[in-house]
Order: C-alpha cells, then structure tokens, then sequence
C-alpha cells in the first residue's frame, strides 16, 4: 500500500516546492522469518539479550559460568539448559549445612510438609476442608433429603433417629477439621 507523504500547505505555497516521494507501506513492513531463520538467531545471543533471557542483569551474567559458543556469543537452547540445572542445583541454603537445634528442627518440618504433599498426592490423605465441604453436599444433604421421605412414610420417630445419627456424623467430622 502506498501512502502519500505528509505535506503542509506553507510548502506547496513555496515556489521551490517538489514533493516528498510516496511512502511504501509493504516496503516497511517486516517479512516474516522461518523456523530456521529464528533458530539462527537464538543460537547466536548477545551477553545483553542472553542475561535478560534468564533474568539476571549483563554484569552478573558476565561473571557466570553460562555456556558460550566459539564467537563469544550465547546458544539460547544451551541457556536454557545450563539455567535448568543451575535452578535445580540451587536448594534451600538452610538445608546445606549445619547442625543447630533449630536447624534440625527446620529440616524435619520441611520433611514432614514434603511427606504430607506426597501422600496428598498420592490420595493416602485428604484435605479436611475438601472432605468436610464433599461431605456436606455429596452425604448430610441427600440423607436429609431422604429423612423428609421417611418422616412421611414412617412417622416423626423414624425421621428423628436418622436425623441424630447425621448429627452425630457431622459432630464427628467437626471434630477432624483442624483449628485455625
């Protein structure tokens, strides 16, 4: 697409006037690039654009043991890489070293979270607020909603000795969930 130029009437008004060529909008635009053109381009990062891909700053960057290629230039896949493992390597400095009560302390916490996350996981345990919430809607209210039908059918007594054991069932749960 072409655009004429931008033009102000003082300058047509002027006897050297010649206008400006028109602007070629297609010529401006960006083509696109291909796969390999891209892959090119990440394989061959500046120090600046590779410690921005990995979110340190071009100082810090500089002064790490990140992989560099023949040129000096970065390989992006092999940023990626050396990031993922230096993350990995990178623990909780507190369950390095020492030996303090405290420490101890600390380390079998952090145990006991990962061995509950697993179980969790693994189905062994459950969340009380979830139970509590799944025994609500998937149990106590259709049981209630059964108790109406023997109350009708079999009389008040029949109602209420189903009713005290929902009762009692609710109590028992109440008593599982943790204190906040």
């Amino acid at each position: 697409m072409v655009v004429p130029s931008r033009v102000h009437r003082k300058d047509i008004n002027d006897p050297n006037f010649s206008p400006p060529p028109p602007i070629d909008l297609d010529a401006m635009t960006t083509t696109k690039t291909t796969t390999k053109q891209e892959k090119a381009v990440l394989s061959a990062l500046t120090q600046t654009v590779a410690a921005w891909l990995v979110g340190k700053s071009s100082r810090t960057f500089r002064d790490s043991a990140a992989p560099r290629n023949s040129d000096g230039s970065y390989d992006g896949r092999a940023l990626f890489e050396w990031q993922r493992d230096t993350a990995a390597g990178e623990g909780d400095p507190l369950l390095a070293d020492g030996d303090s009560p405290a420490l101890e302390r600390y380390r079998t916490a952090r145990a006991v979270l990962a061995e509950l996350d697993a179980q969790e996981r693994q189905g062994s345990v459950v969340n009380v607020d979830e139970f509590v919430t799944w025994w609500q809607s998937e149990i106590a209210t259709p049981l209630s909603r059964a108790v109406d039908a023997l109350r009708v059918r079999f009389g008040a007594d029949a109602a209420e000795l189903i009713e005290t054991a929902i009762r009692k069932a609710d109590k028992a749960v109440a008593k599982r969930r943790p204190v906040e």
